[in-house]
């Protein structure tokens, strides 16, 4: 599986080098990624919302897009939220549907 996801440097590794590694982890053996990891994708995710906004973006949570037009340059975007449509120009959109989205 890990060749399948271009993972190509997994190392088994002994309980003492786990020891070395991770000293608040009590284990006999492991297989070391050292290429991969794990992240805190809520956290992840609110960073990248204060970073959008602060260089002047809008987010947009729990919208629905009914129409995007494209005129060559720009983007307008009518969405809904709450039951209120809105009307966005832009020249850059990052959708992000989520799970479950249609």
């Amino acid at each position: 599986m890990a060749q399948q996801n271009d993972v190509h440097d997994l190392e088994f590794v002994t309980q003492n080098k786990v020891r070395e590694l991770e000293p608040q982890v009590n284990a006999l053996e492991a297989v070391f990624s050292p290429s991969t990891g794990i992240i805190d994708s809520h956290q992840f995710m609110s960073r990248l919302v204060t970073q959008i906004e602060s260089s002047e973006g809008i987010f947009a949570p729990r919208s629905k897009v009914i129409e995007v037009a494209f005129d060559g340059s720009n983007y307008t975007i009518i969405m809904e939220t709450n039951g209120d449509k809105y009307s966005i120009g832009t020249n850059t959109v990052i959708n992000s549907a989520g799970l479950n989205a249609s």
